[in-house]
Order: C-alpha cells, then sequence, then structure tokens
C-alpha cells in the first residue's frame, strides 16, 4: 500500500496452492540380455542379466515372464551406469519365449526375449 499510510493489519486470510512434484517418468527398456550374449537373450544357468533404457532408477526387481505374459520368477536388481543388473538367474526349466518386465515409480514396462538354460 502506501508508505505514507496507516499500518496494516498483520492478520490476513491467504490462499495458497498445494506444490504437487510431477509423476515420475514411466520407465523405458531399450535392450536386455545376459552378459556376453546378443540382444534378447536371456540366460538361467546362473548369469546376470542386464537391462538398459531410461527411467529405471527406482526399480528393485525384473519379472521374468512367460509368452502368456505370467510371471515364473523374480530376481533382485541394482541400478546402476543407467542399467539394471541383477545377480545370476537360475531356472531348470524356462520357456522358450517371454518377456522381462521392470516396474518403477513411473509404472511398467516389458521387452521381449529368448530364454537359454545352455
Amino acid at each position: 500500500g502506501d508508505a505514507e499510510g496507516p499500518l496494516q493489519t498483520s492478520f490476513r486470510r491467504v490462499k495458497y496452492l498445494r506444490v504437487v512434484d510431477p509423476p515420475p517418468p514411466a520407465p523405458t527398456i531399450t535392450g536386455a540380455h545376459s552378459e556376453g550374449r546378443a540382444d534378447g537373450h536371456v540366460r538361467c544357468n546362473g548369469e546376470s542379466l542386464i537391462v538398459e533404457g531410461a527411467n529405471l532408477d527406482t526399480a528393485t526387481q525384473v519379472e521374468l515372464l512367460d509368452m502368456n505374459g505370467d510371471m515364473f520368477t523374480t530376481a533382485d536388481a541394482t541400478y546402476a551406469d543407467g542399467k539394471l543388473t541383477t545377480e545370476g538367474i537360475s531356472f531348470a526349466e524356462p520357456p522358450a519365449d517371454g518377456s522381462i518386465r521392470v516396474t518403477t515409480a513411473g509404472g511398467s514396462a516389458t521387452y521381449e526375449v529368448m530364454y537359454d538354460n545352455f
């Protein structure tokens, strides 16, 4: 107001807006393979799985799915250097084809793979 005018009261009704963080971005998988294998080939005899993509930093595991989309096992994963890496995956009789799924705070992403047990 007016610098020379009367003092203003200290009580004011104030409207405020709640600040909400935007939702995290959805994950994207651009590649998945076992170490030393071609993209899309996952070995289930104790080798690590490497998942590459974007917005994967909040994922803590990778789900292995059969060709019908049913999960048959999970593997704990750690995020470093822009990719997820699991400990060795061991499964006696994996399906031939399927996919992997990664779930983060922003949603889920799947990627088609072929499972090998040799």
